[in-house]
């Protein structure tokens, strides 16, 4: 895996671990200024825009996004088949690999 999707992945599992606290906060924050609640939604909304484009980037450069696995295709979709004549699976991509 190339070093700038290692990094859009560790980006994206950060962006997304954001995200899940922020959402976690404003369920149980005593906030009662209406101005301030609705600030805090139309960040998550932001983040969740955002969250979107980088993982469209990571589907471009192979990998799946799934249950905050990611998965990186082993072929090439356009030729399908190794040289040997045996196919390609996908891989775990794990967590030492994504946070190098």
């Amino acid at each position: 895996m190339e070093a700038y999707v290692k990094r859009m992945c560790n980006e994206h599992k950060e962006l997304v671990e954001r995200i899940n606290k922020l959402v976690k906060y404003i369920n149980t924050s005593k906030d009662n200024i209406p101005q301030e609640i609705a600030l805090k939604y139309y960040q998550v909304k932001s983040m969740a825009s955002y969250e979107e484009a980088l993982r469209g980037r990571l589907n471009l450069a192979g990998v799946t996004v799934a249950n905050g696995n990611y998965y990186e295709s082993a072929v090439d979709l356009d030729k399908g088949d190794k040289d040997d004549g045996s196919k390609d699976e996908c891989k775990v991509v794990d967590n030492s690999e994504v946070n190098e």
